[in-house]
């Protein structure tokens, strides 16, 4: 699989936004992991969430996942994951 960045352009990124900041060696793996992390988190609890609503709804056909459920829960994924 071709990465769309290698890691030196995504730290060079990282470095640029920061300014005058140093960034230590490693962080920017942990900035892309927690990133993952976040990415991750915000699909499950989408997910419950629109099929929660899918289920009160009692639809019989698949439940689709739209902007408004990710609305929904960004805010709380958000507060999970600060530090």
């Amino acid at each position: 699989m071709k990465s769309l960045n290698s890691r030196t352009t995504f730290h060079n990124k990282i470095q640029k936004k920061l300014g005058h900041y140093k960034l230590s060696k490693d962080a920017d793996i942990l900035i892309y992991l927690n990133y993952v992390l976040f990415m991750k988190r915000l699909a499950e609890v989408t997910h419950q969430k629109a099929f929660d609503k899918h289920i009160q709804a009692k639809k019989k056909n698949a439940f689709v996942i739209r902007g408004e459920n990710i609305r929904e829960v960004t805010k709380d994924v958000l507060r999970e994951f600060r530090g």
